[in-house]
């Protein structure tokens, strides 16, 4: 949630269960930047839709 804040994403949905889903929207231009930023976090997947 930090990160999203700091980059001040757009949050469309989120699911707060035991497994945590967040459905946020990006430009495509910053993809490759958040791409390298949430892979490195532990247990964290990325779908792009």
């Amino acid at each position: 949630m930090r990160i999203i804040k700091e980059k001040k994403l757009n949050v469309i949905s989120q699911k707060m269960d035991l497994d945590c889903e967040l459905i946020i929207t990006i430009r495509k231009k910053n993809a490759g930047e958040l791409s390298d930023i949430f892979e490195t976090l532990f247990e964290v997947f990325l779908t792009k839709l």
